[in-house]
Parts: C-alpha cells; structure tokens; sequence
C-alpha cells in the first residue's frame, strides 16, 4: 500500500472592519496571526493500494505495480502488454522488482544497497547488473569480515582467520591478510609482514622486543637483535633449563623478578624481598654478572651465560631491561 500524506493549506483573513464582532480576539487561538497569513495543518495520512499489472494501462516511467506477489516500479518505457517475467526481466530492462534482496536483473545505480547471502552490499558506481556481489569489484561488503572484492584504505581494519588486521596503505584489492606488506596484524607476535617502526614492541619465543627503528621482515633474533641492530631484547624469562639469554651489560640495571617476586629494581637490591625468599643478592661490576645465593647458586652474566648450580630452585626468572 502507497502512503500519502495529505496536507491542507488554510488562509486566514483577519477582519480589519470595525464593528464590536470583527475583532482578533476571534481568532486568539491562531496566536495574533496577522492578515493574510497561511496556516499549514496536517491532517493525517492515508494508504492508497498499489494496483496489479494491467496490460491495457500505458505506464510511466516511475509508477508502481504488483505482479506475482511482487512489487515492481517501472524505470524505462516500452511494451508493456507483458508482465515482468522471462525476458522481460533483464539488465536495463523496464521493469525493476522493489526489494532490498539483490536480484541479477534489476540495475543498481551508486549508493544502492542490497542483500545477499546475508551480507548489505552498497553499488560503487552506476549501472551494475548481472554482476553477483561478492565476486566483481564494484559492490562494498558492509562487514568487518575481509573481502577479496573490496578496496581498502590505510586506517580500515578487518578480520581474517580469527586475526584483526589494520591496513597500512591505500588501494589494497584481493590480497588476504597475512600475506603482503600492507595490512599489519594486530597482535603482540612478531608478524614477518608486519612493519614496524621505532618504539614498537613485539614478543618473540617467549622473550619482548622492541624496534631501535623501522624494520619490516627482519626476525628478532641473532644478530637482528643488539644496540645497534633492529631490534633490542626488553624482557626475558629464564627458565630453570636455559644456559643463556640474548642481553649485555644492561642486564646490570635490570629490573629482576623471582617466582612472582621483585628482588632486583632497575639495578638496585630488595634487600627486604631477597631476605623473604633467603636470598643473598651480588652485583658484580667487575665481573659484570649477577649472583643468587640461597639453597643453591644462580649466576646471571651480562654475555647472557647463565649457571645455575647446587640445585638453585625456581619455577621462572623475569629480567626487564632498561
């Protein structure tokens, strides 16, 4: 059914003639409206049936029918003693079925916008027909899911097996996440497309890194990592099994956590926390190491050796650097 609104325009005349009955008090309730002024007053809406397809009505571009139980609005003249089916229903044809569902022989002009399968697609440009979307360039899936058929611009973000990626650049088309320098994936592991500038922290076999500058492909690992490399280590977790951890002299200034507990605080002893744990604490600037004496011995030295003797029980060691 059509909805019309119908609206009648209401001119008022305000007596000007004197007399004890033509006054404006008559018509206080148009608030002192002065002479001449229009009033416009609504005065409801009505529904107006949309007929079924005639073949003896001469249509026009823009009126509206049903046929089949569906609603259908003409868009271009020419012969209708047929009703849209068969090969009535075509791209550019003259008729096109009113529906928000994607039909392969309506024509969708820029800004239109469909269903299918689920998914609002909106028409990138005028004339598209035929075309399915989700499989040409041309329709925007309106989802944070990825789309190999849209573009994306630098600063959209979608996701992809389960990862959220942020594209980097302009113009990305058909090329999956994960994949190409281009869209970073937004996690905290080292990603090999990822790139990544100064400042930015990554973890990496179970150690924290951060990038001395911009860097892309390059593993934090070996000699990638260092002062003057692209990446530096900024934390590690030493396990009762390792023999050594990729840090130098800075392990000296380190802030260093046993089994929950901090003992070492940017280089300076806890003395109150090594005492609760039975730990005595040595910084040997000489020798550049650090050295946990308790049950056993824990020797930590700023070339990343590490020696753990007389059975030294811990469950994990974190070592932050400066």
């Amino acid at each position: 059914m059509k909805r019309i609104s119908i609206t009648l325009f209401i001119f008022i005349f305000v007596s000007v003639i004197s007399s004890p009955y033509s006054t404006t008090k008559a018509y206080a309730f148009f608030d002192q409206m002065k002479a001449s002024e229009m009033v416009n007053i609504s005065i409801g809406t009505f529904e107006i049936g949309v007929s079924e397809w005639d073949p003896s009505v001469n249509y026009q571009i823009g009126d509206r029918f049903t046929f089949d139980g569906k609603l259908w609005e003409v868009r271009a003249l020419g012969d209708f003693t047929r009703p849209p089916e068969g090969d009535k229903l075509r791209p550019f044809g003259p008729y096109q079925e009113i529906t928000e569902e994607y039909r392969d022989y309506n024509t969708y002009f820029e800004g239109d916008s469909v269903l299918f399968e689920g998914i609002e697609y909106i028409a990138l440009f005028n004339g598209l027909s035929g075309e399915t979307p989700g499989t040409v360039f041309g329709w925007e899936a309106q989802t944070n899911i990825w789309q190999p058929f849209n573009q994306y611009s630098q600063g959209d973000i979608v996701l992809f097996e389960g990862i959220e990626y942020e594209a980097i650049q302009n113009g990305l088309l058909g090329d999956e996440p994960g994949t190409i320098v281009g869209w970073n994936a937004l996690v905290d592991e080292w990603q090999e497309f990822n790139v990544y500038d100064t400042g930015d922290q990554v973890t990496f076999n179970g150690n924290r890194y951060e990038a001395n500058f911009w860097t892309q492909g390059d593993e934090p690992s070996g000699d990638n990592v260092g002062e003057f490399a692209q990446w530096r280590l900024i934390e590690t977790t030493i396990d009762p099994s390792d023999t050594e951890h990729p840090f130098g002299d800075e392990v000296l200034n380190a802030t260093i956590t046993l089994d929950g507990v901090i003992i070492v605080e940017d280089g300076e002893i806890n003395t109150e926390n090594a005492a609760t744990l039975g730990l005595s604490i040595t910084k040997d600037d000489g020798g550049v190491y650090w050295e946990f004496d308790g049950d056993g011995r824990l020797r930590i030295r700023s070339n990343g050796n590490i020696q753990i003797q007389q059975n030294f029980n811990f469950e994990s060691l974190v070592v932050e650097l400066p």
